[in-house]
């Protein structure tokens, strides 16, 4: 399958209309292609009911709930598992005028990966830093955090940084492979 064949397929890929053989067809090419593979997630996402305006402010509770659905959640750890499949040093989230650039950085060569939506961009953050133990309602002092995460019988350490910019934030992603921990405890 070509990646212009499954953008056209991904409405009924959402829709669950696809027959079960196109279906798979389909989730085998998004294993392979991330671009493919964040265009699903972000389809996915945008099959939802509507979303608040991307410029209003969500209150502590409504950011929670909103970041812990599953959605969310499940587009965080995506993005950790891409960047981690490709090698990737780091994952940059950029707040963009009308969304949120997700970059990653392999072999120091910065791949920008997706733009998605701009009602993404504050429960996608907040759910990274909860996943980092870091305060959700604070977004004008930088913090730091960490996720253990485990793939593949590997452990790896994800940290969480936030810079704030204006009413929004930056957040890098900079991963530790288990040969960098190695190489720190030595």
């Amino acid at each position: 399958m070509h990646c212009k064949e499954f953008r056209a397929a991904v409405d009924s890929y959402v829709d669950e209309s696809l027959a079960p053989s196109k279906q798979q067809e389909m989730d085998a090419h998004a294993d392979g292609c991330p671009q493919c593979r964040a265009d699903l997630a972000v389809a996915m996402l945008l099959s939802r009911p509507p979303a608040p305006d991307p410029d209003t402010e969500l209150t502590v509770g409504e950011l929670a709930r909103v970041a812990l659905s599953s959605s969310v959640t499940r587009l965080a750890h995506g993005i950790i598992a891409q960047a981690l499949r490709d090698k990737a040093t780091e994952v940059l989230l950029d707040p963009v005028t009308d969304g949120l650039r997700v970059a990653y950085r392999v072999e120091d060569e910065l791949r920008e990966v997706i733009t998605m939506p701009g009602y993404i961009r504050q429960p996608l953050t907040a759910r990274l830093k909860q996943m980092a133990d870091l305060s959700t309602s604070d977004r004008r002092t930088p913090q730091c955090g960490d996720i253990a995460v485990r793939m593949d019988d590997r452990r790896y350490l994800v940290r969480v940084l936030t810079h704030p910019e204006g009413r929004m934030e930056r957040l890098v992603l900079v991963i530790e492979y288990p040969e960098q921990q190695e190489n720190i405890s030595e």
